[in-house]
């Protein structure tokens, strides 16, 4: 059981990992905002890529994206971001984006003075070059 300082919005106790509550209240932020979107009718698109990272430099790029994951979240029409690490395959990663629209991440981001330092940041791991797709949700009635 997680006993919390309402007032202080924390743990009570402090040998609670504090990543794991900031963990939790960034999802909890995060999926107030997609609901919200969702039901003002905002049609998120999902932005799918899939990076092959040099063999032995995964350690060394989950580090540089850390950094990098900054760089996105802070541009218009950012939403959400997930990385993943292929179970199969040694090297391979799966970003997922969620944007407001298709241009915010095709025009806005990647035209942007922010991009370069992306691009700075992790364009130099890959090989070859990240397959990047957007998707729509599909409605099933």
């Amino acid at each position: 059981m997680l006993l919390v300082d309402v007032s202080a919005g924390r743990p009570i106790f402090p040998d609670m990992a504090s990543g794991l509550w900031q963990s939790f209240l960034a999802r909890a932020r995060l999926n107030l905002r997609e609901t919200s979107l969702i039901e003002a009718g905002v049609f998120m698109i999902l932005e799918v890529a899939t990076l092959d990272v040099r063999l032995g430099m995964g350690a060394e790029f989950e580090k540089a994206f850390a950094q990098a994951q900054r760089i996105i979240a802070s541009m218009k029409g950012y939403i959400s971001h997930e990385l993943r690490h292929c179970v199969e395959q040694e090297g391979r990663y799966l970003l997922l984006v969620k944007w407001e629209t298709i241009e915010d991440h095709t025009e806005g981001f990647r035209d942007s003075k922010e991009y370069q330092q992306w691009r700075r940041l992790l364009h130099h791991f890959y090989d070859p070059f990240p397959t990047v797709e957007h998707y729509l949700p599909v409605e099933l009635v």
